[in-house]
C-alpha cells in the first residue's frame, strides 16, 4: 500500500514531460494503465518482473486484483544484448482496469547489481 502511496504521489507532481523522458509516458499515455488504483500497479509491475526473470518461450505471467477487478498477463517476446544498457526484454501484455483493456509493450534492462529498469 505504501508503494502505491508513493507512485500516486509521484503521478501527481511529475509533469508529462518527465514522464516521456523515463519511459513511463510509454506505458501511461492512452492505456487501462492510467486507471489503475490501489494496488494494481504493484501487481502490474512485479508481474512485468518475473516475465523479465523468466525469459522468452515462459508461460504468460498473469495477475489479478480482487478488489479492484483489474487484471491482465504479460509475456516476454524477445531477450537481446543492447549496447550500452546490457541485458534486456522486450515485453507485451494486456492489462484491464476500470473495464477499459489495452495491449501494452515495454523494453526492461537489467542495471548492474541485478534490477530491471526501463531505459531511457
Amino acid at each position: 500500500m505504501r508503494r502505491s502511496l508513493i507512485v500516486g504521489a509521484i503521478l501527481a507532481v511529475t509533469p508529462a514531460v518527465a514522464f516521456g523522458q523515463t519511459g513511463w509516458g510509454r506505458i501511461f499515455k492512452s492505456t487501462s494503465v492510467a486507471e489503475f488504483r490501489e494496488g494494481d500497479w504493484d501487481l502490474f509491475w512485479n508481474s512485468l518482473l518475473r516475465a523479465a526473470d523468466g525469459g522468452p518461450g515462459g508461460e504468460p505471467i498473469a495477475w489479478s486484483n480482487a478488489r479492484t477487478s483489474a487484471h491482465g498477463h504479460v509475456k516476454v517476446d524477445k531477450e537481446s544484448e543492447r549496447a550500452g544498457l546490457g541485458d534486456c526484454r522486450d515485453l507485451s501484455g494486456e492489462a484491464t482496469a476500470k473495464a477499459r483493456t489495452s495491449a501494452f509493450r515495454i523494453t526492461l534492462c537489467r542495471q548492474p547489481g541485478g534490477n530491471w529498469r526501463i531505459p531511457s
